[in-house]
This record gives C-alpha cells, structure tokens and sequence, in this order.
C-alpha cells in the first residue's frame, strides 16, 4: 500500500475526492471505507481503498456519510489507542461532491501534488514556471506562512498553523 493511504506523519492532512462505501460502526469510532475518486493531497490512484475513522457519538462530531454518495473529504493523521490513523469530523468541511460550486472545484484543481519528489498539479497540468517566488511580492499577512503555488499561475498563499487560509484574496 503506498504512503500516502497510510497515515505515518503526524498531523498531515489528507484531501479526497471519494465515494462512501460501507462503514463499521463501533461502540466509540466508526470506520468509514471510501473508494477514491481523484487524490487532492496525495499520490493514490483512483479506485484505491482509504479507511478513514470518526467518533460513533454526532455529538463528540462525529461525521456521518451515505453510501454510494461522492464527498470531499477532509482526514487528518491522528494517533488513536497507539495506532496512526485517518481521522474526520463534522468540523472539516466535508461535502457532497454534487454540492461545490464551480469556482471550489476549480481551487481544487489549481492545488499541488507532490509524488514520489515530482510536482504535478491535481487538474493534471504541470506547475508553471515564475520569475519570482510569489511569496518575495506578496504583502506580508501576519501570523501566517507564505506557501508559493505554481498551479494556474504564480500565487502567493498564506496558511496559519493550523492550515487554513488566511488574507486570501476571495
């Protein structure tokens, strides 16, 4: 099974496209099995299997999928009970694929991949080459780090620790 289906780095987030497939339900977690529809922040191919765990109880945000449905996903590597593993909750914005809008899919698209040491960009193009790092051009946005995005152009991106976006210009 390559790396990025299995967790290993703590803290790292994984991105998919992927349709729900059956769940075990537990006394504490839940384990939803998708099947892949398109890796957003990885290196898997479509059709592969992820197995992603979430709290049992709606309550402790637990989150709940419908089989045969497609969603974007959102798991983070988490450490449970001394095991690695794929974790979401109500609060990582998963949605049903049929309810992005043109301009998400399209943000979507426009993000990196790196495999294997090789950038690609997840709509399939490769990344384009800049004069300068966007990131020396942009306005500093405080308490946030710079991430330069080669994908659609060259955009400076700005992230807080915890990932999210931050002086975005939408």
């Amino acid at each position: 099974m390559p790396a990025s289906s299995t967790p290993g780095k703590s803290g790292a987030i994984r991105t998919s496209a992927a349709r729900a497939v059956s769940v075990q339900m537990g006394a504490q977690y839940h384990v939803w099995t998708f099947r892949l529809v398109k890796d957003l922040k990885g290196c898997e191919r479509p059709g592969a299997t992820i197995r992603v765990v979430t709290a049992s109880d709606p309550s402790a945000c637990g989150a709940s999928f419908t089989p045969g449905v497609s969603y974007l996903v959102y798991a983070t590597d988490v450490n449970i009970g001394g095991r690695r593993v794929w974790q979401t909750t109500t609060c990582d914005g998963n949605r049903e694929l049929s309810q992005l809008t043109r301009d998400e899919i399209g943000y979507l698209m426009d993000r990196p991949i790196t495999c294997n040491g090789v950038t690609t960009c997840a709509n399939g193009s490769q990344p384009v080459s800049c004069l300068v790092d966007p990131c020396t051009t942009s306005p500093a946005c405080r308490g946030a780090t710079c991430e330069a995005n080669y994908c659609g152009g060259c955009t400076a991106e700005w992230y807080d620790v915890n990932g999210a976006g931050q002086c975005m210009p939408w």
